[in-house]
């Protein structure tokens, strides 16, 4: 659970104080490292939690002559991925799914590149030569994005706290009073910020500099199931629908294993939880479980 923030500004100057700030706001999100990188344009901010390639060349934000990135998540696929740039005669610059990611972008473009990868993630991408900028998010939007376009400044950040460092926000108080005492809004982009919008689940955003910045979807739940999948299934015996079944959770906690750090499980009692436990204890993974409990009447551990 890193952190990012970030501003593509049309002014020619900036304080590099306030960008620091900003990501000491999220500095919980990723106590092992503070990172800033600055242009005349731009600015990204990074903190790190480490869990792949703990050692300092992984640390962020990512940048050669051209390009820079702030990235938070996990790329699940990055080690096909890496595959596929070494046939391009690619080299990676360290074995983390960070590097992975910014050679793919600057081998493949944005566009391709979030098609290919598998994972968790929200990312700040800059092309310095150009002066543009993404900002991209997961497809089910499990990482958070926040973004506001003000006076020709594009500002983000994981939290809106971190914008908060680098611009005025202020409360919509229309929003705020829906919020507290109707029902609480499920939109996928909206906030109960003036100004500040979340970049929706499946999304990206695309900015040149001092430009409106504009909003694709890359992703959409309907692009996902398999006409030939799905017939295959449905005329297939309910064992080998479970077989398959159980195939993919394999497969899929196997991905999520990947860490050099130590890792753990949260574990409710539940059929879910226990079933991840079991499996991932399988591989031969060395995991800590941890369960979690609300004290009070609610309780589910105390008599």
């Amino acid at each position: 659970m890193c952190g990012i923030a970030g501003f593509h500004s049309h002014k020619q100057t900036w304080a590099s104080e306030e960008l620091r700030r900003s990501a000491q706001e999220i500095r919980h999100r990723g106590p092992d490292y503070e990172g800033i990188f600055q242009d005349t344009h731009l600015g990204l901010a990074h903190t790190r939690l480490s869990i792949i390639d703990l050692s300092e060349r992984s640390n962020q934000p990512f940048r050669n002559e051209r390009f820079a990135l702030a990235y938070n998540g996990e790329i699940y696929n990055y080690k096909e991925l890496q595959s596929e740039l070494l046939q391009e005669n690619i080299c990676v610059s360290t074995d983390s799914d960070t590097a992975t990611l910014f050679a793919y972008l600057a081998r493949f473009g944005v566009q391709k590149t979030l098609k290919r990868i598998r994972g968790m993630y929200a990312f700040a991408w800059a092309d310095t030569a150009n002066k543009k900028i993404w900002l991209c998010r997961d497809r089910f939007g499990i990482k958070p994005l926040y973004y506001m376009y003000h006076q020709g400044v594009l500002y983000w950040g994981s939290e809106v706290k971190a914008i908060q460092r680098l611009t005025d926000v202020q409360l919509d108080p229309v929003r705020t009073l829906h919020a507290v005492a109707s029902i609480g809004d499920a939109s996928p982009e909206r906030t109960v910020f003036l100004g500040i919008k979340q970049v929706p689940p499946g999304c990206y955003i695309e900015q040149s500099l001092g430009e409106e910045p504009a909003l694709h979807q890359y992703y959409s739940l309907t692009e996902e199931p398999e006409e030939r999948l799905f017939l295959e299934l449905a005329d297939a015996p309910f064992k080998e629908i479970v077989q398959e079944f159980e195939r993919l959770m394999r497969q899929s906690i196997s991905r999520m294993l990947m860490s050099d750090a130590p890792m753990g499980v949260f574990v409710s009692g539940g059929v879910d939880s226990s079933l991840i436990a079991a499996i991932a204890s399988e591989t031969g993974a060395k995991l800590d479980l941890f369960s979690a409990d609300v004290k009070g009447r609610f309780s589910e551990v105390e008599p």
